[in-house]
């Protein structure tokens, strides 16, 4: 804790302005990986990097170890920052070995990053990293976010990049901090490396610069458009007004800026109809300029209109003049009258319409009453559609109406039998279509009749006849269509071939079979009388084609529906070989204690690819199996497993072994299983090592009173215990032997 407060007194300016900000509580952000925690009183055992939880110079826990600050601010630093355009902002990556002190562990090849999208949007995050090879995870990261209401990017600020630590003050980092590269840092020299404890952590500095998408401004303009009757005084302005012929009506145009961009050339248009005519001399124009309102051009009701000037954002404009209501004989019709008044509004870009209506009524004398007329004055009968089931005719009737409304045409259509079989009101219109079968004899009258308001009319110039006759039957087309050829296979030899087929009009007599083999040749031809089926034992290996015929009295049908391959193949034969030698020979005299090797081979010699195959060998008494190549050893015993093994392949495993005992020999066996081949053990081989006895030098004959004393004690009493110790060897390798062999069978 002392070493602690002593780094935060001596750290640098700008780093007392980190320290003093960082200690606020900041927002939990995004942190990695998942790593043990330590704190200030129980340091890491081990080199890691920001995991302490109660560091007081980064405000608690260094798993936040970025932030960020808009630069020339004391605020404090934070995981989220709203950026405003043109602003530039430090990003601050804390670097703290966790190692307790006491340890002297460095921390080597320490690189730090800073990942900056480039990517534009409303949020981006950054992500600071710190790695060494040494560290336990290897890199740390940690990131923190900026927003904006409109889209942005962040731009990197070239050479920005600064470490600041107590060994070197503050150095500058090149600018391969923002990429894959990174910056190496260090303690008293940029060299990678940095001890374990507080006193060596460090800050690393980066500006980023935030450039904001500027909304665009946009205008728009809202129209009311309304009218009030002048001639009875009325005060209220509404969209539509009642009123008599000569009448004054003020009519009012308002004009409101709704966008958020000022408008320039504001235009006002008004478009009279016929019945209203514009008073000269009366328009004005209201608005803060002129609250009293002020005279302008009559070119309000020309194409030009009148321009207003310019309006900001909410800005407004009323426009007013009078217009006098024409006499109840110029108007266009008799009874209510409604005449629309068009305002328009422009700022060159966008136009906006609005109305306000007159409403007058027009007396008029009631005219006398007319006789009404109307008469069908003929029916048109026409052919449109047929075919050998039905036949469609197009009827239209021909009119004459004076003096009444037509409302439309009614159309009957009658058998020989005077039976309706169809009818239809055709509302105003007079065309109907009638589709009757075209395969019988009959003979039809359609009459159509006009309808209008006052009565209906029919005679004998709209009723007309046609006749259908039924078709002299045709003697039948033989068909006979080969539909499909279907193979099952019952074995790997025996195959049942079917032929479905379509026979209408003629007489089945059976479906004639070809098989051709690869080069073309037949080798089998037959018919099926009065059957579609067929059975076929082929011994002959290979890829086929099978053709069907369908035969019939009138005529044979093959097409390429019936035609189809089949394939005959090899009968599968598993099987597996094994080969075990010592140092590649089958048998082989080695010394105790001196490493030797088994080989074992197994090889693939059947026409199946073998899968799942299980080489095991028991190592016999005496013998150590040290190492394998592959496999896996354990208790002495040897097991490897091969996912697969192609036909013709081998897979050989060496097993690095030696010999505990003198005096011995012995007999390795290794087996092979596949659940390919049925049964436990598919193969097993065996090879044989002798380990001759350790030779005694002989005792020396005396040849004076004065016995020589030997180099090594003569061996007399465990002479005897000896052989009995390689009797025993010897027993005990043939007991493990066959041990294995038994066990290889499990």
């Amino acid at each position: 804790m002392k070493k602690l407060i002593n780094f935060i007194k001596n750290h640098s300016v700008i780093s007392g302005s980190i320290l003093a900000a960082v200690i606020a509580p900041v927002a939990v952000m995004a942190w990695g990986p998942a790593r043990p925690s330590f704190t200030i009183e129980k340091p890491a055992d081990y080199i890691t990097f920001n995991s302490i939880t109660n560091n007081p110079v980064i405000g608690g826990d260094e798993k936040d170890f970025v932030g960020i600050r808009e630069v020339g601010s004391n605020a404090n630093w934070t995981n989220n920052m709203k950026v405003q355009n043109g602003k530039e902002y430090y990003v601050r990556i804390y670097v703290h070995n966790n190692a307790a002190s006491n340890l002297n562990l460095v921390a080597e090849n320490v690189v730090a990053k800073l990942n900056v999208p480039t990517t534009t949007a409303k949020t981006v995050t950054v992500q600071g990293q710190v790695s060494a090879s040494n560290a336990k995870p290897n890199t740390v990261w940690d990131e923190a976010t900026f927003s904006s209401d409109n889209d942005f990017n962040l731009a990197y600020v070239a050479g920005s990049a600064l470490f600041e630590n107590n060994g070197m003050g503050t150095t500058k980092l090149p600018d391969s901090i923002v990429n894959n590269t990174g910056a190496t840092l260090g303690y008293s020299k940029l060299d990678g490396k940095i001890p374990g404890c507080f006193q060596y952590a460090g800050y690393v500095t980066v500006k980023v610069k935030a450039q904001v998408n500027q909304p665009q401004e946009k205008t728009d303009i809202d129209l009311a458009k309304t009218v009030r009757n002048k001639t009875n005084g009325e005060k209220t302005w509404t969209e539509t007004v009642s009123a008599k012929g000569g009448d004054t009506v003020q009519f009012q145009i308002h004009a409101k800026n709704t966008g958020s961009a000022g408008i320039q050339n504001l235009v006002i248009r008004d478009i009279l109809p016929k019945g209203l005519n514009y008073v000269a001399g009366t328009t004005k124009l209201y608005n803060t300029s002129n609250p009293k309102g002020l005279k302008v051009s009559d070119n309000i009701i020309q194409n030009s209109g009148i321009n207003i000037g310019t309006y900001q954002a909410n800005g407004d404009a009323y426009v007013r003049f009078d217009a006098t209501v024409a006499a109840e004989k110029d108007l266009p019709v008799c009874g209510e009258n409604t005449l629309t008044n068009i305002a328009q509004a422009s700022d060159q870009k966008i136009v906006k319409n609005d109305t306000a209506s007159v409403r007058i009524t027009k007396k008029c004398d009631t005219p006398k009453p007319q006789t009404p007329a109307y008469k069908c004055d003929a029916l048109s009968l026409n052919i449109v559609r047929k075919d050998e089931k039905q036949i469609t005719y197009s009827a239209d009737t021909k009119y004459s109406v004076k003096d009444t409304e037509f409302t439309g045409t009614k159309y009957v259509v009658k058998n020989s039998k005077g039976e309706v079989v169809a009818q239809k009101v055709i509302n105003n219109g007079t065309k109907f279509e009638i589709t009757v079968p075209n395969d019988i004899t009959e003979k039809y009258t359609i009459i159509s009749t006009i309808i209008t308001k006052n009565g209906e009319n029919t005679n004998a110039n709209c009723e007309k006849s046609f006749e259908t006759k039924a078709p002299t039957p045709k003697p039948n087309k033989p068909e006979l269509v080969c539909k499909n050829i279907t193979i099952n296979q019952i074995s790997r030899t025996r195959f049942e071939f079917n032929t479905s087929y379509t026979v209408n009009h003629t007489t089945f007599i059976g479906v004639k079979y070809i098989i051709k083999d690869e080069s073309g040749k037949v080798v089998i031809e037959k018919t099926v009388n009065n059957g579609s089926k067929l059975t076929v034992n082929i011994e002959i290996t290979g890829k086929f084609t099978i053709s069907s015929t369908v035969i019939t009295k009138d005529g044979e049908n093959a097409n390429s529906n019936c035609v189809k391959t089949f394939e005959v193949k090899r009968e599968e034969k598993p099987s597996i070989v094994i080969k075990k030698t010592v140092n590649n020979q089958k048998n082989a005299t080695i010394e105790a204690g001196t490493d030797f090797n088994y080989e074992i081979t197994v090889s693939n010699n059947g026409n199946v690819d073998l899968k799942d195959v299980v080489v095991t060998d028991r190592a016999p008494a005496n013998i150590t199996f040290v190492s394998a190549d592959s496999g896996e050893i354990k208790d002495n015993i040897l097991t490897l497993k091969i996912n697969s093994l192609k036909i013709g392949e081998s897979k050989t495993v060496v097993i690095k072994s030696r010999a505990t005992a003198t005096g011995m020999s012995t007999i390795n066996t290794a087996c092979v299983d596949t659940p390919t081949i049925p049964g436990d053990n598919d193969g097993c081989d065996s090879a044989k090592v002798e380990v001759p006895k350790k030779q005694t030098p002989p005792t020396p004959t005396p040849n004076d009173p004065i016995p020589n004393v030997p180099a090594e004690l003569p061996q007399t009493g465990t002479n005897a215990i000896s052989a009995i110790l390689g009797l025993s060897s010897m027993v005990a390798a043939f007991g493990y032997y066959f041990a294995s062999r038994k066990a290889a069978k499990f």
